[in-house]
């Protein structure tokens, strides 16, 4: 699943350069207003496949988009709107197995 969003703000606002994670904590926060046990589980555990090494959150993003802007020192000025594209896999492609771990 894939899900363009867009923000648009009355004010023009500032983004640092490195807005990578504070978008992050902002997705886990509104993960959070809609299931705050699915938010922590992906924060707190997240999917494990058995023989990887390794914790999956099933979700990604893409670079932020910004209009109305001016780049200057330390990052973008005078933001008004921006894009970015949410992409996670269906709760339906998730296995069972997961699917137990997962607190509902």
């Amino acid at each position: 699943m894939r899900i363009k969003i867009t923000a648009l703000s009355q004010q023009p606002v500032f983004f640092q350069y490195n807005h990578i994670y504070p978008l992050h904590s902002a997705l886990y926060t509104l993960m959070e207003k809609s299931s705050a046990s699915y938010s922590a589980f992906l924060h707190d555990q997240g999917y494990v496949k058995e023989g990887i090494d390794k914790i999956f959150k099933l979700f990604t993003f893409s670079k932020l988009r910004f209009y109305l802007k001016k780049q200057g020192k330390g990052g973008f000025y005078g933001v008004k709107e921006i894009q970015f594209v949410f992409s996670t896999i269906l709760m339906k492609n998730i296995s069972q197995e997961n699917t137990e771990r997962y607190p509902s």
